[in-house]
């Protein structure tokens, strides 16, 4: 399968409902998700790689993000003083 668009965001609104639709459901140490295999995902413009969504409101909110996932640590507080909603 391959999904094309021009923004990340884009991508992802396409990504999403395939995935919720289908895909093989995975067990991991983190909990219960689904996975698509051999799905190539192509960037038009290479440049428009970060999310610009509505929920993102923060300017650092994706920094945040991405050093939450890093730290490997599931608690709330931390990622909500960048993301509310979570």
């Amino acid at each position: 399968m391959r999904i094309a668009a021009s923004s990340l965001d884009d991508l992802c609104r396409k990504l999403y409902p395939k995935l919720l639709k289908g895909g093989d459901i995975v067990t991991s140490s983190r909990g219960v998700s689904r996975e698509r295999s051999g799905v190539l995902l192509e960037l038009d413009r290479p440049l428009a790689r970060l999310s610009r969504t509505e929920t993102r409101g923060k300017p650092f909110s994706c920094l945040g993000e991405l050093l939450w996932y890093l730290s490997a640590d599931n608690r709330l507080d931390f990622i909500r003083h960048y993301i509310e909603r979570y």
